[in-house]
């Protein structure tokens, strides 16, 4: 053996060449990986719903009746005639079919208002509770809906605490109809605040028929009045254009659209679409150009297919999506 033998190493060449090939490696495996991450989000977001589905079903079946979108509050305890803007939502009726009864109790849902649970100290910690089988996993906003994106409500009378509140987000959204079809109001679809829905109402069939959707926390540039609420919804009784539905989805717009009516409407931050719970329990990614014929009524033969789910019954057939 030669005692005098050098090893050869790497030429500044040669590692300049292993390093581009890592990286080139690099480049076209992370979109791979993301890909691979967002399938496992988009996942556990149909899964979400699924539970939401299931739970909903269970309320019907102990109820024969679907929740309220909201349950408004007309008067104070006292009675003296003024409303507390800020009322119960959906998602606070079925906390007891998803494992959440002890919270549900705590707040004392159907027993004070929300303004007025927002009043004592140890409520409002409740209102901010998160709970994941409202998320997303997509959706990166905050686990609170700010106040500029609505997700407040204010304590009338006076005595109660007058300021906005932030409480937990959600982004699953109650279907509230096709928006011309409530005269401005909706009203019309699953979740309203003046009757509620029984499986028996909806002629349409549950397989045809929205229950929930998506909403994301951020749709383009229109970051006003899109956040949802799991316990909460700030009063309704406002004008169409002012009006802040933030447990309600509506028609006449297009899923993930970058404009401000579809900051009351269904989106996603998963491409090309977004999650749907339908009646029957099965929940369906709905591509963001499933027809609609804004300014046409659902019940109008000329109807698009996405008009016509978000109507329980306007007696027109739904082609295949």
């Amino acid at each position: 053996m030669n005692p005098h033998r050098h090893r050869r190493g790497f030429t500044l060449i040669e590692l300049l060449v292993v390093i581009a090939i890592i990286a080139i490696l690099i480049a076209l495996l992370l979109p791979a990986v993301q890909q691979a991450r967002e399938a496992a989000r988009r996942t556990q977001c149909k899964n979400n719903l699924k539970q939401l589905g299931l739970a909903l079903h269970n309320y019907h079946d102990i109820y024969n009746t679907l929740p309220l979108g909201i349950v408004t509050y007309r008067q104070t305890p006292g009675g003296a005639g003024v409303d507390t803007w800020g009322h119960w939502a959906w998602g606070a009726a079925i906390l007891p079919q998803i494992d959440q009864a002890p919270l549900f109790q705590a707040m004392q849902v159907g027993t004070l208002t929300p303004a007025a649970a927002n009043n004592i100290t140890n409520r409002l910690g409740l209102l901010q509770t998160p709970l994941a089988a409202f998320r997303c996993p997509s959706d990166t906003g905050t686990a609170l809906c700010d106040t500029e994106r609505r997700g407040d409500f204010t304590g009338v009378p006076s005595t109660l605490n007058t300021a906005t509140t932030e409480t937990a987000r959600s982004n699953y959204v109650g279907n509230n109809g096709d928006l011309l079809m409530g005269g401005g109001n909706g009203d019309k679809g699953i979740f309203t605040r003046l009757r509620c829905t029984g499986f028996r109402d909806v002629t349409d069939g549950l397989s045809n028929t929205i229950c929930i959707g998506e909403r994301s926390s951020d749709v383009g540039t229109q970051t006003t009045r899109n956040a949802g609420l799991i316990y909460a919804s700030p009063d309704m009784d406002q004008s169409p254009d002012s009006g802040v539905r933030s447990v309600f989805g509506n028609g006449g717009v297009a899923i993930n659209a970058n404009n401000a009516n579809n900051t009351q409407g269904f989106s996603s931050l998963h491409t090309g679409g977004a999650h749907f719970l339908l009646l029957d329990g099965a929940v369906r990614f709905i591509n963001e150009n499933l027809s609609q014929t804004p300014g046409v009524l659902a019940t109008d033969v000329n109807s698009g297919i996405f008009q016509r789910l978000l109507m329980p019954a306007d007696g027109q057939v739904v082609a295949e999506f």
